[in-house]
Order: C-alpha cells, then structure tokens, then sequence
C-alpha cells in the first residue's frame, strides 16, 4: 500500500471519529435541553398524563350532556321499582307464611279427626270380638251351627209322641236360634269390613300403637290408660 492510500485511510477514520464526536455532542445538548425544562414540560409526563386528560375531559362532557342527570333520574327510578317489588314480594312471602300456617292447622285436625276415628271403630271392633267369643266359647272356631240345628230339628220331627204344644215351643227356639247365627254371621262379616276398613285409615304411628281393651285404651308411649270418652286428652297430649 502507498503512502497516498495510507494518508486516505487515515482521513476517512478522523472523519468518522468527528462524526461520532458530533453526534454524541448532540445528544448531550438534547438531554441537557430535557433536563433543563420544567416537569410538566418533559414528554414522558405528557404521555403519562394523557390518559387522565382524556378521562377529565370524557367526565367534564358527559356532564355538560346531561349524562350523569340522566343516569341518577335513571337510578332513583330503578330504586323505586325494587323496592316496590320488595315490598310486593314481602307482602306475598307474608301471606303464602299464613297460608301455610293455616294449612297445617288444618292438616292437624284433620289428621286427629282421622286418629279419634280410628280409636273410636278400634274399640267398637274390640268390643264385637269380645262379645262374640263369649257366645261363642265353646263353639269351634269354623262353626256355624247350621247343619246342628237342621239336625236337632229333625230329630224332634220324628218324636210323635211330643205334644204339639212343646213342638211349637221347640220351633220357636229353633228359629230364634236360626236368627241369632245369622246375626253372628254378620257380625263376622261386619269384623272383617272393619278390619279391612282399619288397615286403610291413614292414622298416626303412635294411634295404631295403642292397646284397646274393654275400658277404653292404653297409650303404649307414655305407659298411660284412657276410657273412649277421653280421646280428646290422649291426642292433645301427643301435641
């Protein structure tokens, strides 16, 4: 390389060196420029500051339209109709609490009706029974006493020498006989309807709990006896 080339080399790098030199020169300046403004002058408070500028200026409009006027008439008018829907629906809540309230008062006596019915056919029932096995204590439990009458009144057919008088008297007997198996045979029909008619009765647990005898009833729960005449207090004690 010739010293004309090296000398050109070396102009070119003391070039580019006072280019930098310059250009950090001015950097300096602009950064001494920023610095020597006031703060509210420097840009980057500007850019923060920008956002809330916007913002006032959004709320300073909105109120100058009327906005927020509107927007509060708005309110206040949404306000009165919750609360005239509160007080609606306090009102109903209120009177669906009564209603309800009146239902299970009626639920309850309807359901001491039902139980005082179940005890009252409870012990009528309990009375037949006892009544009917005395009758019939000695009896077998499938008898029905038919077949021995037609039997005793054949025989006393063929006595000739009975007097007509004791005949009648014996036919009477036999048909007063008659009579009370057929009651006896309703009777037991009758026990049956009502045991079927028991079994269907929604009374409460502690009703069908109860012991019937011929006094009246003994409440298995509280070890207590009652006549029939008493079922008021037994149910209201239950309460």
């Amino acid at each position: 390389m010739g010293a004309e080339e090296t000398g050109q080399a070396m102009t070119e790098v003391q070039a580019i060196e006072v280019e930098m030199k310059r250009l950090q020169c001015e950097k300096l300046r602009a950064e001494i420029r920023d610095i020597s403004l006031s703060w509210w002058q420097r840009s980057g408070y500007i850019a923060s500051m920008a956002p809330i500028v916007l913002a006032i200026a959004g709320v300073f409009s909105a109120w100058a339209s009327g906005f927020f006027n509107r927007e509060r008439s708005k309110l206040q008018a949404d306000i009165v109709q919750l609360t005239g829907a509160r007080a609606k629906l306090e009102k109903e809540t209120e009177k669906a609490q009564q209603e309800l309230t009146s239902a299970k008062e009626r639920a309850k006596h309807a359901q001491n009706l039902i139980d005082e019915v179940f005890l009252k056919v409870s012990f009528h029932s309990f009375g037949s029974r006892y009544a009917l096995g005395h009758v019939m204590i000695e009896a077998p439990g499938d008898w029905s006493g038919v077949k021995e009458i037609d039997k005793a009144e054949s025989t006393v057919k063929q006595l000739k020498e009975l007097a007509d008088a004791d005949r009648r008297h014996l036919d009477r007997v036999f048909e007063e006989f008659r009579i009370a198996l057929d009651m006896i045979n309703a009777v037991k029909a009758s026990m049956k309807s009502v045991e079927k008619l028991l079994s269907q009765i929604p009374a409460s647990e502690r009703v069908k709990r109860v012991q019937i005898n011929p006094d009246g009833f003994f409440d298995t729960d509280m070890s207590k006896s009652y006549s029939i005449e008493n079922i008021g207090e037994f149910l209201k004690s239950a309460e």
